[in-house]
């Protein structure tokens, strides 16, 4: 793991917490959220997370304010509490570019909860996503993809009919069945 210009180092971490990281992290790969206990030798660090994630009451909606925190694309949930300290740091990491592992972000206390809005601009991109692969598929077989549907869609409604019509059938044959001969009557003379 690398800290480069793209890292969010905002949280008030020492570069001394910042190499501690590069040392403890060294040779990952890949994305990870990861909780770590700080050693002794470094200070604690600052944690504002407030709820029930940091062993508190929820906190209610009266006492919260919306804040841009730096140069973030939606507004972060706060609240007028004081921060406390701590000795946990999460880091969260992963691929960026051409390096297989850089920090994402760190910051002291458990793994918070994602923002409301990281969680909707990652639904749009993959709807995004999701429409560009549709319109890199070629025509007909998107055209043969739908037809297919409707023509399922078409054989389980006659099916169903069927076995709704066959099981009518079944009971009128049993109720014929089930029925005592008449007793047919003898012609007059």
């Amino acid at each position: 793991m690398k800290i480069t210009a793209d890292s969010h180092t905002d949280h008030r971490l020492t570069p001394e917490h910042l190499a501690w990281l590069c040392e403890r992290f060294a040779g990952r790969t890949g994305f990870f959220i990861e909780e770590a206990l700080l050693p002794g030798r470094l200070p604690s660090v600052e944690c504002g997370l407030h709820g029930p994630k940091a062993g508190d009451a929820p906190v209610l909606e009266e006492e919260v304010t919306y804040v841009v925190c730096g140069e973030r694309a939606g507004e972060s949930r706060m609240c007028k509490r004081p921060p406390r300290l701590t000795r946990t740091i999460t880091v969260i990491a992963g691929p960026h570019g051409e390096e297989p592992c850089i920090l994402y972000t760190a910051y002291g206390g458990p793994n918070a909860p994602r923002a409301l809005w990281t969680k909707i601009r990652d639904y749009q991109a993959a709807v995004r996503r999701d429409r560009l692969r549709r319109l890199r598929q070629p025509v007909h077989q998107v055209r043969f993809q739908m037809s297919v549907k409707l023509l399922y869609k078409k054989w389980i409604f006659a099916l169903s009919s069927l076995a709704e019509a066959f099981g009518n059938l079944l009971e009128i044959i049993g109720e014929l069945v089930c029925q005592p001969p008449k007793k047919l009557k003898k012609p007059e003379k």
